[in-house]
Order: structure tokens, then C-alpha cells, then sequence
């Protein structure tokens, strides 16, 4: 019973100790004319480590370190990325024929979504967020402001370049999907490409900064909507993904005929693709024994 108590004992006095460290920490990010008095604890709160960070957050009299909520909005957008969601689509017919041959190019409907910090900073610069993106995306329409959680969006419909690996994404893009020919089993087949113009994100980030100087662009994911509008039945394989919002930790279907397969990249080809502007994400080949 003893050993029990010195536990929880010694456990009451870490996670005090750890509160104490967080109000330091706290206090140091705040400008010095707007605290108080130094945060302090009571000998009761060892009976209870929570009730100190209590007593401080909830007990407005009490509180000895005040910020006003525009500070604190201030901190938490200079702190948040606008995250930003591509999602391709790509037929298998199409990718073949750009595979084809270097001067072969195609498109694919896609959809983007840049996060903003709030649905009223959407509404009033959507104009000129579209005059910006106009300069980096092709065919742009369907602007609009959309809200998901907690969370606010601005959605919008482009046209991606698919091009073949041995040419370059086309001038004016920011990103789209290459092709390249290869062979799987003794079977033609074609790698396909994430591609991320990194000085032309970095020029779209820079526009977007005139909107508000916070922005910070971050490619949060990038999917790919795999239709298969031929007559085979193809074997598709890559690194980890998720197939349908299933995770695999290494990517191996079967695209049926005039079906559709829904294929998010991993964090660590997205990592990947941000690092080196390029990442492969999925063989598609007949099947072997075709």
C-alpha cells in the first residue's frame, strides 16, 4: 500500500512539475507588458496537478496572465500552414497514350482546396484569390468558400497536366502527374509521377502573402482518382497509399474493368514530393498471367 501512495505521490509531483515547466514556457511567448504577476500554484494543487492549470484558465479574477483574443488569434494563425488538397483524375487509356511518346500530353479534371483562417476572410478576397490562382492553374471555375469541422476552405475545380516523364511540366502549372514507359513481367506498363513545381508554389505562396501575410502554403495531400476505361483488368503497385480510404501498407489491386479506385498518397510520398518536387506513386501493368 505504501509503495502505491509513494507512486501516486511521485506521479502528482511530475505532472506538477511538468504544468510548472508549460506556465514558464507560456509566459516567455507573451510580451512582457502584458503579464501581470508571475503564475503560481497552491500547496493544494499537489492533491490535484489539473486543478492549478484550473483555477488559472477558468477563474477570471484570479488569472494572472491576461491576452487579448486578437493577440491570440494572431499566434494561432502564425502558427497554422494553409493546407493544400489536390485530387486527380486520371484515366488508365489516357496515361498510356501520354506514355506513348515525349511530346504527348493530356489533362485531368481535378479539385483543390487551400485552408483559410476563417470563413469571413474567404468570402471577401475570393476574387482575388481566383485573379492569383488563375496564374497557376488551368481552367479555373467553382470557386467557393466551404467549411469542414472546424475547419475553413476554399474549393475550386482546375485542369492538371498529364505529361509524359521525358518532357516537363507545362509552363504556367503548378503541379500535375508524369508518365513514364517501363515493364512489369515482360508486359508494357508505366509508372505514374506526383509532380510539384516548388518555385512556382513558392511564387503562388508569395502572391497569396499579399492577401495575408500569414499564409504559409503546405501540400497537405494528394489523391488520385484512378478510372480504368478500358477492357483489361490491370494490376496496380506502389508504396504505401490508401485504397479507398483503407490503408495499405504496400500498394497491390486490381483495377477492374470500367471501374474506379480511389488512391491517397502517403505522408511519406507527400513528404517526398514537397522535398524533391517528384515522387512515384503506382506501377500500372496487365495482369501476368493475361
Amino acid at each position: 500500500m505504501a509503495a502505491t501512495v509513494d507512486r501516486m505521490t511521485q506521479f502528482r509531483l511530475d505532472a506538477l512539475c511538468y504544468l510548472r515547466k508549460w506556465a514558464q514556457h507560456a509566459a516567455k511567448a507573451v510580451p512582457q507588458n502584458l503579464v501581470a504577476q508571475p503564475l503560481t500554484f497552491e500547496d493544494s494543487d499537489l492533491r490535484s496537478p489539473l486543478r492549478g492549470a484550473q483555477r488559472w484558465a477558468i477563474n477570471k479574477d484570479k488569472r494572472a496572465m491576461r491576452i487579448p483574443a486578437s493577440i491570440a488569434c494572431l499566434l494561432v494563425a502564425s502558427l497554422s500552414a494553409c493546407k493544400v488538397d489536390s485530387r486527380y483524375e486520371v484515366f488508365i487509356g489516357d496515361a498510356f497514350e501520354v506514355a506513348s511518346a515525349a511530346d504527348k500530353l493530356s489533362s485531368a479534371n481535378s479539385n483543390f482546396r487551400i485552408e483559410m483562417p476563417s470563413s469571413k476572410q474567404c468570402e471577401e478576397n475570393k476574387d482575388r484569390l481566383g485573379a492569383i490562382l488563375l496564374k497557376y492553374y488551368s481552367d479555373l471555375s467553382a470557386l467557393s468558400c466551404a467549411k469542414d469541422g472546424f475547419k475553413d476552405y476554399l474549393d475550386f475545380a482546375a485542369k492538371a497536366p498529364i505529361f509524359n516523364e521525358k518532357g516537363k511540366l507545362p509552363t504556367g502549372s503548378v503541379s500535375g502527374v508524369s508518365v513514364a514507359q517501363t515493364s512489369v513481367g515482360g508486359f508494357d506498363a508505366i509508372t505514374l509521377y506526383a509532380v510539384l513545381d516548388k518555385a512556382r508554389f513558392q511564387t503562388l505562396e508569395a502572391e497569396l502573402k499579399g492577401i495575408n501575410q500569414q499564409a504559409k502554403l503546405e501540400v497537405a495531400s494528394v489523391t488520385v482518382e484512378l478510372n480504368n476505361d478500358g477492357r483489361e483488368t490491370y494490376q496496380i503497385r506502389g508504396p504505401s497509399a490508401f485504397v479507398n480510404n483503407e490503408p495499405q501498407l504496400e500498394l497491390s489491386i486490381n483495377s477492374e474493368r470500367r471501374s474506379k479506385k480511389t488512391i491517397r498518397l502517403s505522408d511519406v510520398s507527400v513528404s517526398d514530393l514537397v522535398r524533391s518536387g517528384k515522387t512515384p506513386f503506382m506501377i500500372i501493368s496487365p495482369p501476368r498471367n493475361s
